[in-house]
């Protein structure tokens, strides 16, 4: 993994926190707020009444949330949290300028997690999950103390491989064992792209497609989800290189039909490490 290659997988892990983080920050009050559909205050005082130990570490270790030290600050809990995702937002776009170092990006995950702890529904979805391990696995590769950082080791690279490489069998496995008609039939895409969260523009163009190119979009996407991810694990780096190259062309078609936030950028970050220098040119300091 190239010093070129390191700076852009980490500066893709640092867009997708500040993508988490400011829209988070943004909805706080709605979501989180006193008067929220779900108040943080409550669900972490449900949660710590379970909780009787006097040490800090025994309190953290069983629900690991900063919401702890609230009173410290002479905050209430919905206001602590939401100065965490307003810091997290800060961290994060400072980060994206360049100074994405290991300080900074543990910061970002200890945040997270916080926020993660207390966050119940909204904040249960698999890329919630995702960046938090790859934000792990991004302060490993990121230098302690200079803005531009080196080439990775191997082992660290291994572990953005694997990662990838479940997050991708998973995603395919979790669609043949679902046990649904339309997985089944590969008519899935007849009816995504009409009924997903937040479709774009290119959506409607999406689902006007032929029956047939929709069920063989359906097959396609069986095919790079199972057995080309195994492509990731290839001994052959031009093997992997292909694998990688089917993933992300896979995420950019997701991105163009419908937004999931930052979803998509990270998983496309977990494949930058399996590509060559040559695939998107020299990266801008």
């Amino acid at each position: 993994m190239s010093a070129a290659t390191t700076q852009l997988f980490l500066f893709l892990v640092a867009f997708s926190y500040l993508s988490a983080f400011g829209s988070l920050y943004w909805q706080w009050s709605g979501l989180y707020g006193d008067d929220g559909v779900t108040p943080a205050a409550i669900f972490f005082e449900q949660r710590a009444a379970r909780i009787t130990t006097p040490s800090t570490l025994e309190r953290l270790r069983a629900l690991p949330t900063l919401a702890w030290f609230h009173a410290n600050f002479g905050l209430s809990v919905a206001e602590f949290m939401e100065a965490q995702a307003l810091a997290g937002t800060l961290l994060a776009a400072l980060a994206c300028a360049g100074v994405a170092t290991a300080p900074v990006l543990l910061l970002l995950q200890v945040l997270y997690l916080s926020l993660y702890t207390v966050g119940g529904t909204f904040l249960s979805f698999q890329w919630d999950i995702l960046l938090l391990e790859v934000g792990a696995i991004a302060v490993l590769l990121a230098p302690w103390a200079r803005p531009r950082p080196t080439a990775a080791a191997t082992p660290a690279v291994w572990l953005v491989r694997f990662c990838l490489t479940k997050l991708m069998l998973m995603s395919g496995a979790v669609k043949v064992f679902a046990d649904c008609p339309t997985w089944q039939q590969l008519t899935a895409l007849s009816y995504h792209f009409a009924t997903q969260c937040i479709p774009t523009p290119l959506a409607w163009h999406a689902h006007q497609l032929p029956p047939l190119l929709l069920k063989a979009g359906v097959a396609a996407t069986f095919v790079i989800e199972l057995p080309a991810t195994l492509l990731l694990l290839a001994p052959l780096a031009g093997v992997r290189r292909l694998g990688a190259s089917l993933q992300i062309f896979l995420q950019l078609l997701i991105i163009f039909t419908g937004n999931y936030n930052f979803f998509n950028v990270l998983t496309i970050g977990l494949c930058v490490p399996l590509l060559h220098d040559d695939h998107f040119g020299r990266v801008p300091r």
